[in-house]
């Protein structure tokens, strides 16, 4: 688990960050979408590399994720879409759970909850899933806002929205809009990059590596815990992780 703490030192060096919060941050995200022990620094580069390339703290994308995680993974979203679509709405000025909230419920919109809403999309010609029933790509969805409604003029733009996602998803839709493909990618590549969050640690710190040994000097410990899924009593069932710090008793 040496992986697993040094990027959550990195993590927390990176956004500034108490370490159990960073620690909570991570934690979350290995859970919710099912990711190993081995993936922590994907969601160190995810979380780091959204807030680089926004105006989000890592602190605000990691609450944003704790509220939407698992609407974003059953949306089929991966980490790095769902962060990227946070850092576009921090951006917009939509931050920390106010964002995550937006993002879930835009999601749950993605399937008409009306039948003025699936004459909506009809009309517009927005479709938001596959033959197999399966939702298209977060990038594919900010085009195709962007280009069926793009020649709208802004009230069209106001009630069509509105009628699709309702009042409380009316703003992530826009957003998501505004971005269209190219946007979204942007902030998807963001989330990709692994030297992100080392970058920032080292702003303020000596690094992951410097941090890990003056935790080491401290007599901080960290196990990962692989604990018992609610569900494990069917098969095909995930581990859920837990990351426990505490002092070495030696």
């Amino acid at each position: 688990t040496g992986g697993v703490l040094k990027s959550t030192l990195t993590l927390a060096a990176a956004g500034g960050l108490e370490l159990g919060a960073a620690a909570g941050y991570m934690t979350n995200a290995l859970n919710t979408f099912g990711l190993k022990a081995r993936d922590a620094g994907a969601v160190a580069a995810a979380l780091a590399g959204g807030a680089n390339a926004s105006t989000a703290s890592v602190e605000s994308l990691g609450m944003a994720l704790g509220q939407d995680g698992p609407g974003a993974l059953n949306a089929g979203l991966s980490l790095q879409e769902t962060v990227a679509a946070l850092a576009a709405f921090d951006n917009a000025g939509i931050k920390g759970s106010d964002a995550g909230t937006s993002l879930k419920t835009m999601l749950t919109r993605l399937v008409p909850q009306t039948d003025k809403a699936a004459g909506a999309m009809e009309d517009l010609g927005l479709k938001f899933t596959d033959a197999k029933g399966k939702f298209v790509p977060l990038s594919n969805i900010a085009e195709q806002l962007k280009r069926k409604l793009g020649g709208l003029s802004q009230e069209q733009k106001t009630t069509a929205l509105s009628t699709i996602f309702g009042s409380d998803a009316t703003r992530a839709a826009s957003v998501l809009m505004k971005e269209g493909k190219a946007g979204v990618e942007k902030y998807t590549k963001a989330t990709s990059d692994r030297g992100a969050a080392e970058r920032m640690a080292k702003t303020g710190t000596e690094g992951a590596a410097g941090a890990f040994e003056a935790f080491n000097h401290m007599g901080v410990v960290a196990r990962l815990e692989l604990l018992e899924h609610p569900r494990a009593a069917g098969r095909g069932s995930k581990p859920r992780a837990k990351i426990v710090l505490d002092r070495d008793r030696d």
